[in-house]
């Protein structure tokens, strides 16, 4: 994340805060949090017009949703 900089943050942060709520909500095992948020930077800093995008507040959001929606997609599956 430290070293594709831009928008990567963003969504490391969102995806951070969905594996917690499916930890906290029993939804996860502790270390599956980790592999969780690993999924979800695979699927979005690929993405280069999305993590390069310039760092407005309407990007950020759209970012920040994006990743947490693909986190809970991301949970949703490891439940089967």
């Amino acid at each position: 994340v430290m070293e594709r900089g831009g928008m990567s943050g963003a969504v490391f942060n969102a995806a951070k805060e969905i594996a917690l709520d499916g930890f906290i909500e029993g939804r996860l095992q502790f270390p599956q949090m980790a592999e969780v948020v690993e999924e979800v930077l695979e699927c979005l800093i690929p993405d280069t017009s999305l993590i390069d995008a310039n760092m407005t507040l309407d990007n950020v959001a759209q970012v920040d949703h994006l990743a947490r929606q693909t986190a809970k997609a991301v949970i949703k599956k490891r439940a089967g």
